[in-house]
């Protein structure tokens, strides 16, 4: 009776052992996922915050995929500038930061950061070609060549009407006095110039109707010549009117985002320049020809500029001083190593690629 016991009752605890076993490796690999808070900015398109709420954009996807790769519970934490994104983030107040951050070495000093998920750059914005605004018509038009070829011409009719005066001022129907009488000759040089032929009193003498034919002749090839020379400059100035990069800023209506890598390369630059807290507030000020020209991070401007930028905006230029963007972190964080993993095993297959093609590649 006692060996019947005794084999029921390890019978009954094989059983138990068979039962639990599963459970308890059912519970190891349903392990609750570790909470994680992130700081975030708008960035279209890294960072967008829907009607909903939600979010969406290249920095969230790629989060996201890493939060899920780590068994991670993402927290997003809304900031509006990226000073208070990276202020939160070396308080320690939340565990990383993303969106389109440039790792600089002035960040590296306070932050840490992961390894790069994007290579970017800056790159200069204008408004469409065809809608420049009165403000540079009008700088082309009144320029200082302009201004000189202007002297030009009334210097020498001032000098044609004084020998008009002075051929002419005994006549009895000639204005009288020296003003009067200039004035009048400069305004039969200027009149004949352009009506190719005298005008006003007909010549009293045989020698002065032959000047006058010679000034005929001589209109002639003047107003060609000053026909030319302000068209070719009228040219020439819309030309370099235009901004075809970084170089043509100088002198220009120039806005960048402030406390960003793009307010520092201007300063660096020598350039005059307006900040604004929202790179929307640029594009704002550039539809309304309020600005010549917006300097801002390449990959943000090229996907407005492709997507909603209607045909009024447009990037030119090469881009400068390449910058990657990278994961913000407090200063020796445990996280940067499985977030430099995660990222190295992304690039290797394809996710990161896959997620740039759908977000910036060409329609």
């Amino acid at each position: 009776m006692s060996i019947l016991r005794r084999f029921g009752q390890v019978t009954l605890g094989v059983v138990v052992l068979c039962l639990l076993a599963p459970a308890s490796s059912a519970a190891t690999d349903a392990a609750p996922p570790t909470p994680i808070s992130v700081a975030i900015k708008p960035l279209d398109p890294f960072v967008v915050k829907r009607d909903d709420g939600s979010y969406a954009g290249y920095s969230i996807d790629v989060w996201q995929e890493i939060a899920r790769r780590n068994n991670w519970s993402t927290t997003f934490v809304w900031t509006e500038t990226v000073k208070d994104l990276l202020a939160n983030v070396q308080d320690g107040k939340v565990d990383a930061g993303i969106a389109g951050l440039s790792m600089t070495k002035e960040r590296e000093d306070v932050v840490d950061f992961s390894y790069p998920m994007f290579s970017s750059g800056l790159q200069v914005m204008v408004g469409d070609a065809h809608s420049s605004s009165w403000r540079d018509t009008l700088s082309n038009v009144f320029s200082p060549t302009l201004a000189r070829l202007l002297g030009i011409v009334l210097l020498v009719l001032f000098v044609a009407g004084n020998f008009v005066w002075i051929f002419n001022r005994h006549r009895d129907d000639y204005p009288k006095g020296y003003i009067r009488g200039v004035g009048e000759g400069m305004w039969w040089a200027g009149s004949t110039i352009t009506a190719n032929e005298p005008v006003g009193r007909d010549p009293s003498k045989a020698w002065s109707r032959v000047v006058s034919l010679m000034w005929v002749f001589a209109g002639i090839i003047f107003v060609a010549n000053l026909t030319a020379s302000i068209s070719s400059q009228l040219t020439v100035q819309s030309i370099r009117g235009q901004i075809n990069g970084v170089d043509d800023l100088v002198g220009k209506r120039v806005v960048t985002v402030a406390s960003t890598t793009a307010e520092k390369e201007l300063m660096t630059r020598g350039l005059q320049f307006e900040k604004v807290t929202k790179i929307d507030e640029a594009y704002s000020r550039l539809l309304a020809h309020q600005v010549d020209a917006i300097v801002y991070d390449a990959p943000v401007l090229q996907y407005r500029a492709l997507h909603s930028g209607q045909g009024k905006l447009r990037v030119v230029g090469e881009v400068f001083r390449p910058e990657p963007y990278g994961i913000a972190l407090p200063t020796g964080s445990t996280l940067r190593e499985q977030i430099d993993a995660t990222l190295l095993t992304m690039t290797a297959d394809g996710t990161l690629s896959t997620l740039k093609d759908r977000y910036f590649g060409t329609r």
